[in-house]
């Protein structure tokens, strides 16, 4: 993709003609991977095996573009045979994401990606950023980045804005990744199963006292509300989850409760709480 493009309002990304892009290309490798597992799913295999075909294919070429072992790091642009030199959160983050960056190279990319003199994201590009965290196992980094939103809570926004400093939108659904975030990660609510038939209660602690919320699922309404008290001094952490339809319930080793949600025989009281300590 040679043809100015937008990627994000950081630096020059928001007209980017350098060249090739790193991060549009790590979003197309990322779509190929999901259509190859889509059509796995279907039945299709000869579909998914032209686009792990194609996805193989891409991620060679990426590596050989974009890595940069000068730089230790994934760089933003490839043009004329030439790698540029400005590396993004952007570009860190999705090779990590998506597994382009080996497993080796983790530790160093995510130190990399949450440095001050690396290119940083919007409030939208920090989505990436924050599920990297999670896909790589240093969640314990994402706290720190998620209140980052609180200045805009300090300025009075009642909604997400579209940047860190007063500009452009007030009201932008791109910005709400912390939303996402303190659902699904913090409360811990998360889909085990297509359409929520069976979910997973797994809560991060993220440096709060305690946390509760109601997650919806589209199983016929139903909803999960979830909550979390916890004491650093006792290390003692207790939740209590009100689970309708539920099915089974089970703690895996991180503290996590699965349940089945629907219509299954064995199903319990609708109005069930289960409640565990540690």
């Amino acid at each position: 993709m040679y043809k100015r493009q937008f990627i994000d309002w950081s630096g020059d990304l928001g007209r980017f003609d350098k060249g090739a892009s790193s991060i549009l290309n790590a979003f197309y490798y990322g779509a190929l991977v999901t259509a190859a597992d889509l059509c796995g799913e279907q039945g299709n295999t000869s579909k998914a095996a032209l686009y792990r075909s194609r996805a193989a294919a891409l991620k060679t070429a990426y590596e050989k573009a974009f890595w940069s072992p000068a730089l230790s790091a994934y760089v933003n642009s490839y043009r004329d045979g030439k790698q540029g030199t400005s590396l993004s959160q952007h570009a860190q983050a999705l090779a990590l994401l998506f597994d382009l960056a080996p497993v080796e190279r983790r530790r160093p990319l995510v130190g990399q990606m949450l440095r001050e003199d690396t290119m940083q994201a919007t409030p939208y590009f920090m989505f990436y950023v924050l599920r990297a965290l999670d896909h790589t196992g240093y969640y314990k980094y994402a706290p720190d980045q998620m209140r980052r939103w609180k200045s805009m809570l300090d300025r009075g926004a009642t909604t997400w804005l579209e940047e860190w400093a007063n500009k452009r939108s007030w009201c932008h659904a791109w910005s709400s990744a912390p939303t996402y975030e303190l659902s699904t990660r913090v409360l811990g609510v998360r889909p085990d199963a297509p359409g929520f038939k069976k979910a997973v209660i797994e809560p991060f602690t993220a440096g709060l006292e305690w946390a509760k919320g109601t997650v919806p699922t589209p199983q016929n309404g139903s909803k999960i509300d979830v909550a979390r008290a916890w004491s650093r001094a006792k290390r003692t952490a207790c939740a209590a989850a009100r689970m309708p339809m539920a099915r089974t319930q089970a703690w895996r080793p991180a503290s996590a409760m699965t349940s089945g949600i629907g219509s299954a025989s064995g199903q319990r009281s609708a109005r069930e709480t289960a409640i565990r300590c540690v």
